[in-house]
């Protein structure tokens, strides 16, 4: 089931008391430097690490669709989805399944992600949720959305 909350996504991986996952999108450049993706580098250096530990650029079109990820704690993991190939406006809904599918099989902590895709990299958040329907239809999944965003 998909639930939908207004929040601080950064506040409840803070303040978790038992263990979850977040996820957020990325590009194949494992440039961080906008967006949530940025926050996620500020707050957590060890998942931009797993991000630099992928293939960078050209040579990396392969790892898109896939995902990394670390353990920042014992209650918190990070999740980088290869959801674009390069920085920007170039959401790739094919992608954003194929990672989701692959967060379905890593983990079963409950998963807080924000509007993966529908920000930044330009993809439309109905057809986003639909993926987000299909994958998890049995899971739990929730959504955060900024105050005003």
């Amino acid at each position: 089931m998909i639930k939908h909350i207004t929040g601080d996504l950064f506040k409840i991986a803070a303040e978790t008391k038992s263990p979850i996952a977040i996820a957020h999108g990325c590009n194949c450049f494992h440039a961080m430097g906008a967006g949530v993706a940025r926050r996620v580098a500020l707050l957590y250096p060890e998942a931009l690490e797993a991000d630099r530990a992928t293939p960078h650029g050209a040579v990396s079109q392969t790892k898109l669709g896939s995902i990394s990820y670390v353990r920042v704690n014992p209650n918190l993991m990070v999740i980088n989805a290869y959801t674009q190939f390069y920085p920007g406006a170039d959401f790739r809904l094919d992608a954003f399944r194929s990672a989701m599918l692959a967060i379905r099989e890593l983990t079963q902590r409950p998963l807080f992600i924000p509007k993966i895709g529908a920000g930044i990299g330009g993809g439309s958040w109905p057809e986003i949720q639909a993926v987000l329907e299909q994958v998890f239809e049995y899971r739990d999944v929730t959504v955060v959305s900024l105050a005003g965003g």
